[in-house]
């Protein structure tokens, strides 16, 4: 597999303290759920905090799934393979 960068905001993120953004480490907004967070689209507020829990998550699950691809060994199956490439093109294609 090619080694393709992340082009997206760097660094860590984390969720602003009433759940509607997600924010880099210098406090910078990324993704805003305000007039989606109050619509019908997510039923309860813990789905919203659960789906902002995972995007801010998302840096680092990325570059953890990255050390786990560099580091695979043959023994594994081949569709583990195939599962951990996907996501990681998912992300930065």
């Amino acid at each position: 597999m090619e080694k393709l960068e992340f082009k997206g905001t760097p660094g860590s993120w984390h969720i602003e303290e009433r759940g509607a953004s997600i924010l880099d480490n210098t406090g910078k907004s990324i993704v805003c759920w305000y007039g989606v967070a109050t619509s019908t689209y997510w039923k309860e507020e813990e789905q919203l905090k659960a789906n902002s829990k995972l995007l801010a998550a998302a840096p680092d699950l990325l570059e953890a799934l990255q050390l786990v691809r560099e580091n695979m060994t043959a023994h594994i199956p081949e569709h583990i393979f195939d599962k951990v490439d996907n996501a990681i093109e998912k992300a930065l294609k």
